[in-house]
């Protein structure tokens, strides 16, 4: 239901379409467009963090676009950054003086505002009408919500707080904080099922936000405090597979081979259908001359990922190496070629035939690969190989 003291805000959303639309034909091929479209995907599915990279970005490219500060502020409102949103407003307002949609957003974030100084001095009945005014202007907000719920819940009326962090939670799924003051009302009226399941999502929350700090800073180049963000991940939630993944890479990284081996370890007992994992295990097995377990992670990696490429060429080579399975070893590595026609592949192949005797096959297979990668030295002397072996064949 449409709320008419909506109406200029809903007026601003068909605006900012429209314009967008509109401008389709000058970006249509542009990185300019290309974030705005993704902004707006993630905006609807309300995934604001993600929205907000997309417009920040946009903005680097056409800073004095007033349409995108307006969504940005919009998308900052909506995480709770309202002095970022604030921020976003007042540009607006300096690129065009009357803009009613940033007046508009100012008078929203304001009464919230008002409804905080409020509650902090204990005027609990005038943060409400405050916070009631701005939900009037912005239902969309999920900010005055989470607050009704917080002032029920400090005068003890918990029942009363949970539609209130419900409503929160659904228009921006990413709330921690309502997840928090949820499961601790569930807790406070006895329903401790309810309130540990709220709980387990409040963790599973903070330990995705942890751990995509942990990427940027790994994006970066800042090892150290990646790893200090991957083990803050887990002591979030210790069962959150990526984070031991990410760890496991950058001791790999750091020629820790054990450590690396442990910490996947760890992640496929939480996860054991990852198939990559199972591939990445392998070839630490491999390094460390392991070759059974490393032939037995390849072989769970390809039956969990028939078309994963990598494992295929794995498990073909150390098939090939072993002289067995060479029919096998022929067809894995003949299907990694068909997934992915790199280099390496085409020498597994060659490989392969080679150890099969179908050194014709296999001349054509080491071909390819110097073809991809002229004079690479391991290439160049399996091509010797192959040809010394069929001038001896043919004698």
């Amino acid at each position: 239901m449409v709320n008419l003291h909506s109406s200029r805000w809903i007026s601003f959303f068909l605006l900012t379409v429209f314009l967008n639309l509109c401008s389709f034909p000058l970006y249509s091929a542009s990185e300019f467009q290309i974030h705005l479209q993704k902004a707006n995907l993630y905006a609807s599915q309300r995934e604001f963090f993600k929205a907000v990279e997309h417009l920040s970005k946009a903005l680097n490219i056409h800073p004095r676009e007033v349409d995108v500060h307006v969504q940005l502020a919009i998308a900052c409102s909506r995480l709770g950054w309202i002095d970022k949103a604030v921020e976003s407003y007042a540009v607006v307002l300096q690129l065009d003086p009357n803009s009613p949609t940033a007046q508009y957003g100012l008078k929203v974030l304001g009464h919230y505002q008002i409804g905080l100084i409020h509650a902090r001095k204990g005027a609990l009945e005038k943060a409400k009408t405050q916070y009631q005014l701005a939900i009037e202007l912005d239902p969309e907000l999920s900010l005055p919500h989470f607050q009704l719920g917080y002032l029920s819940a400090q005068q003890g009326q918990f029942e009363e707080a949970i539609p209130f962090y419900q409503k929160a939670i659904a228009l921006y799924p990413n709330h921690t904080g309502a997840y928090y003051q949820l499961a601790n009302a569930y807790f406070r009226m006895g329903k401790q099922d309810e309130g540990k399941r709220q709980l387990e999502k409040f963790r599973e929350i903070k330990a995705k936000e942890r751990f995509n700090l942990a990427e940027r800073s790994l994006k970066k180049g800042e090892i150290d405090e990646a790893l200090t963000a991957f083990q803050r991940t887990l002591d979030m939630d210790a069962a959150f597979a990526p984070a031991y993944a990410r760890l496991s890479a950058i001791a790999l990284q750091q020629n820790d081979l054990e450590t690396a081996a442990q910490y996947l370890q760890k992640a496929l007992e939480i996860k054991p259908n990852f198939a990559a994992g199972h591939y990445q295990l392998g070839r630490i097995y491999h390094k460390q001359g392991e070759i059974e377990k490393a032939i037995e992670s390849f072989e769970s990696a390809f039956s969990l990922r028939p078309n994963f490429a990598p494992a295929c060429n794995a498990l073909a080579w150390l098939y090939a190496e072993a002289g067995k399975n060479i029919d096998e070893a022929i067809a894995l590595a003949t299907r990694s070629v068909k997934l992915k026609p790199t280099a390496s592949h085409w020498d597994t192949l060659a490989y392969a035939l080679y150890k099969a005797r179908r050194h014709k096959e296999a001349a054509k297979a080491i071909a390819k690969a110097l073809d991809l990668q002229p004079n690479d030295p391991d290439y160049v002397a399996r091509q010797k190989s192959i040809h010394k072996a069929m001038t001896e064949q043919s004698k």
